[in-house]
């Protein structure tokens, strides 16, 4: 598979300021002034559909809270990617389509996810509860999916924040201040790979917000080392608006060459940016942030 040259985002002009802890503590209501129609062309928005199928299989989400969302992804394997759900923003103004390994990837899953608010207005404190969210990996524990042989199962037994990847500790989410510029370890137990180790790195703006997860440890499908550390990467831009939050995610792996696994990998790598939907729902509305 070809290199994949690096993808130039322009910075839209826009409500992305201040990214220290201070500046985040200040985010006021009337400084969100994007709304969903400046992030999502029309060609993206014709795509989205109501609902998202695995979440309504697993009964994760409540008909009410189903009824919030939409979506839409697009499955590139071994063929070259053509990205384009990927809202024009500073936080992705240089992204390249290469594994941190240096690898170039065998799959790529774009997804895009729309939380669409029921009340236009716009807590002052929602880019904070975001922060937390996203940093709150305990909370991943007990999330369901739909497996590859069609069964509504749990995603991740265990998840919670580890202090290195030396000692891998467990330690309390590291919640406070501002995520941005933090990097933090997260262990999860995982009902495919069983014990994955993820660095998590976070950058914060205005009313948006990056994290990217990179495996740190092998991935192992029973005896076979199915994916070697830095070769699974996965990208989230959140960003808030007026009407909604949307969530992109960007999934690339490369993985061994052996034939059962590619098909079990894809489906694995999709269902787990349906569950990171899943989770952020589930945790953005039970706080009250509608």
């Amino acid at each position: 598979m070809k290199c994949f040259s690096k993808i130039y985002l322009s910075v839209r002009i826009g409500i992305l300021c201040c990214v220290s802890a201070a500046c985040a503590s200040a985010f006021a209501a009337e400084e969100v002034k994007v709304k969903m129609q400046d992030i999502l062309s029309g060609s993206i928005r014709s795509e989205l559909v109501a609902g998202t199928e695995s979440l309504m299989r697993t009964g994760a989400l409540s008909d009410e809270e189903m009824s919030y969302t939409e979506s839409v992804s697009h499955v590139f394997y071994k063929k070259e990617p053509v990205i384009s759900l990927i809202p024009e923003n500073n936080l992705l103004k240089s992204f390249e389509l290469q594994l941190p390994s240096g690898d170039s990837p065998d799959l790529v899953i774009e997804s895009l996810y729309i939380l669409n608010k029921r009340n236009s207005s716009v807590d002052k404190d929602d880019m904070e509860k975001i922060e937390k969210i996203v940093r709150s990996f305990s909370t991943l524990e007990g999330v369901s999916y739909v497996s590859s042989d069609e069964k509504v199962e749990t995603l991740y037994h265990k998840a919670y924040t580890i202090e290195n990847l030396e000692t891998r500790n467990k330690i309390p989410d590291q919640i406070s201040g501002s995520a941005d510029g933090k990097r933090l370890y997260m262990y999860q137990y995982d009902n495919s790979f069983k014990d994955c180790i993820y660095s998590v790195d976070y950058r914060v703006s205005g009313n948006t917000l990056l994290l990217t997860m990179v495996i740190a440890d092998y991935i192992k499908m029973g005896p076979i080392k199915a994916v070697k550390p830095g070769n699974v990467s996965i990208t989230i831009l959140i960003e808030l608006a007026e009407d909604g939050v949307a969530m992109n995610s960007i999934v690339m792996s490369k993985f061994a060459n052996v034939p059962f696994i590619a098909g079990k990998i894809q489906h694995s790598f999709q269902a787990r940016t349906d569950a990171m939907f899943q989770w952020f729902v589930k945790s953005y509305l039970n706080k009250g942030i509608q």
